[in-house]
């Protein structure tokens, strides 16, 4: 059967999943090239550890309008070409259908192992602990291959006998002691600004005084910003380094548009929780 092809349906498949547009000209094979090149940019961007880097963040999305536009213009030159088109197997409903399904599969199958593959991983705050450096609504990008944390650090990790996983701040490492007097974070003996908050966020006993702990060499001590509404190492102890899941790096959306982009340190704040959502 002969039939021409419609440039508006080469563009909106091409835009649908970019190979798809390319399928309904009859040039399989290079909308698989276009698919592949897609996919290669952001397993090199993965493997080189740029994802989770606000500029990597940035060039990623460029790249991706790059292919995409270049996806459109290609396939709307193909079905510009000629009016009479000989009818593949595949140019069926059917089998745009099967193909999107399968990709859509493809996709979601990368993107839930994005933390192993790609270098990062996402994840929404529910609650007011790390407020106002973290609040509700925050889509955070954590860098799981960044793993040797400092103290200041916000690091997403899954706390002792937790299924849930939790966002804080670093506030010791192996080796070192911490107390609180005052309201102020004593690290080996001497106020540690890096984990300064307001007043306001430390009303509370166990938010002003905390007797010297020794971290264990192998051990992290965490901390909420908003510490009187934190349930962090001061209740469920220190963590291991091996139950973190990476380091927070930015605010990929949040409701105050001023607020995305890499995390600031903040202080001031309003109430509680611990768990995070992908």
């Amino acid at each position: 059967m002969i039939r021409s092809r419609q440039v508006w349906i080469a563009a909106a498949l091409s835009l649908l999943i970019p190979g798809l547009g390319h399928m309904y000209v009859g040039h399989i094979r290079l909308g698989l090239l276009w698919l592949v090149s897609l996919y290669s940019g952001f397993v090199i961007a993965g493997a080189v550890g740029i994802v989770a880097n606000p500029y990597g963040v940035i060039g990623l999305i460029v790249f991706t309008l790059v292919i995409y536009i270049l996806v459109v213009i290609s396939a709307v030159r193909l079905a510009r070409q000629g009016k009479a088109y000989h009818l593949k197997p595949y140019n069926t409903w059917y089998a745009y259908g099967a193909a999107a399904l399968l990709l859509l599969l493809v996709n979601h199958g990368v993107f839930s192992v994005r933390g192993d593959m790609f270098g990062f991983e996402t994840f929404s705050i529910p609650s007011k602990v790390m407020a106002p450096s973290l609040r509700p609504g925050d889509v955070i990008l954590v860098d799981t291959r960044d793993k040797q944390v400092e103290v200041g650090d916000v690091i997403v990790f899954y706390p002792p006998d937790q299924p849930s996983a939790y966002v804080m701040r670093v506030a010791g490492l192996g080796g070192d002691t911490i107390a609180i007097k005052a309201g102020q974070v004593l690290r080996n003996g001497t106020v540690e600004h890096r984990l300064e908050v307001a007043p306001s966020q430390r009303q509370r006993d166990y938010s002003l005084a905390m007797a010297t702990r020794d971290i264990a060499p192998d051990q992290l001590f965490v901390l909420g910003d908003w510490r009187d509404n934190s349930r962090d190492s001061r209740f469920f102890g220190t963590i291991a380094p091996s139950s973190i899941v990476g380091t927070v790096t930015l605010i990929g959306f949040a409701d105050d548009l001023a607020r995305i982009g890499p995390l600031a340190v903040a202080v001031e704040a309003t109430p509680r929780a611990i768990g995070l959502s992908h």
